[in-house]
């Protein structure tokens, strides 16, 4: 049995040197202190980490909520909202007249009608030159 506080020497085989150890229970409590000390910088790690994820979250949802607001003023400024893909459907139709040949060259308006119905809102283009229309929007 090793008496616990009498002094004693130990050779560090890392660091390649000798350790004076005056007393065991100074060592133990040297550890104990290092333990803390560990604990509480991990504790501080982790509340950092949390702050920092929050931050995180905070600039995420703020590009999802600049995203919203950027789709609703693009609704606001047409009148009226719709998806993407009827947005397509929109765009093909007045490229097709803008661009043919009997219509004229400058001057082509389009007008939309929204009929409402028991199973939903049915939405239609219609050029306001040749009359063609174009459902873009049905329920």
């Amino acid at each position: 049995m090793i008496p616990i506080n009498i002094p004693y020497s130990t050779y560090d085989e890392e660091e390649g040197c000798s350790h004076r150890i005056e007393r065991l229970d100074d060592a133990i409590r040297s550890i104990q202190v290092r333990f803390t000390d560990l604990t509480k910088e991990v504790e501080e790690l982790r509340d950092e980490n949390k702050h920092l994820k929050n931050e995180h979250y905070k600039d995420e949802e703020l590009r999802r909520m600049k995203q919203e607001l950027d789709n609703a003023r693009i609704d606001l400024l047409r009148g009226f909202p719709i998806f993407p893909h009827e947005k397509e459907i929109i765009d093909k139709f007045v490229f097709a007249h803008s661009t043919d040949p009997k219509h004229p060259a400058k001057g082509v308006s389009f007008y939309y009608t929204f009929t409402p119905t028991e199973v939903g809102i049915f939405g239609k283009i219609t050029c306001a030159y040749c009359g063609e229309t174009c459902c873009f929007q049905e329920p």
